[in-house]
């Protein structure tokens, strides 16, 4: 008798575990955007790819983000 409920809750627990799953977004499949900065207008793009900035034609820089620079944004600082 005890088997088949056990054997419910296991489905039920294992079904809501994969549903829950597959509303993560996946950051492999979502497109990313990145920041670049002209040196010469001091003005920042936000796009997938960038080699010139559109204004005046320089090559520019991609600004590193919080992960390139090791930053957990969602941490808070420590309180002195």
């Amino acid at each position: 008798m005890a088997l088949p409920i056990i054997g419910r809750i296991i489905d039920f627990f294992t079904k809501s575990e994969s549903s829950v799953e597959s509303q993560k977004p996946n950051s492999d499949k979502s497109s990313s955007t990145d920041l670049y900065t002209c040196s010469d207008c001091k003005i920042t793009y936000i796009k997938n790819d960038m080699v010139v900035c559109p204004k005046c034609g320089e090559t520019v820089e991609q600004t590193p983000s919080f992960a390139d620079l090791g930053i957990d944004p969602k941490r808070k600082p420590k309180s002195q």
